[in-house]
């Protein structure tokens, strides 16, 4: 599990290099590893389908992160329900991913389901939601509703800019 880690960790390094190829085999390898021993390793193996999700969306291949999402989303489901952090960092993945195909049913569809699970576990100051907030903002701008994308916008800005004063 410790060298798993590891090498996820050296994937995530070489992301961070703008090496994307070489992240991304190295997240391959080890989620085929992990895929033969998934129980143990339940965590690992999330952490690694979120990775190849954003690794695939910096890439732009959206068709291929969104795919890393939905298993992310589904495996996370299945291990550790839909009220968890895993769940929802894929699930904003796979809301991204549909924005990025213009498929702006979808993408509006999983941001809702996002939010609502972000402010259940989580609450209404979660930090999570400024992301959220903030792609239901660029969605709405990409689908020409800007009266209700200022207003995600403002939500995502007011909710940043409290957790900055509270961290102060």
């Amino acid at each position: 599990n410790i060298a798993l880690t590891t090498i996820s960790n050296v994937a995530m390094l070489m992301e961070k290099q703008n090496d994307n190829e070489t992240a991304t085999k190295l997240y391959e390898q080890v989620l085929t590893l992990l895929k033969k021993d998934s129980v143990q390793n339940s965590t690992v193996l999330e952490t690694v389908l979120s990775n190849l999700c954003m690794n695939k969306l910096n890439q732009e291949k959206y068709q291929e992160a969104l795919a890393y999402g939905k298993e992310a989303m589904e495996y996370t489901q299945k291990t550790s329900g839909k009220n968890s952090l895993g769940y929802i960092r894929a699930g904003n993945n796979c809301m991204v991913a549909h924005l990025k195909l213009k498929q702006f049913a979808e993408a509006r569809k999983m941001a809702i389901e996002v939010e609502s699970i972000t402010k259940k576990i989580l609450g209404d100051s979660a930090e999570m939601l400024v992301k959220i907030y903030s792609n239901l903002s660029s969605l709405e701008a990409q689908a020409g509703h800007l009266p209700l994308a200022i207003q995600y916008l403002h939500q995502s800005l007011v909710l940043q800019t409290a957790n900055y004063e509270k961290n102060l």
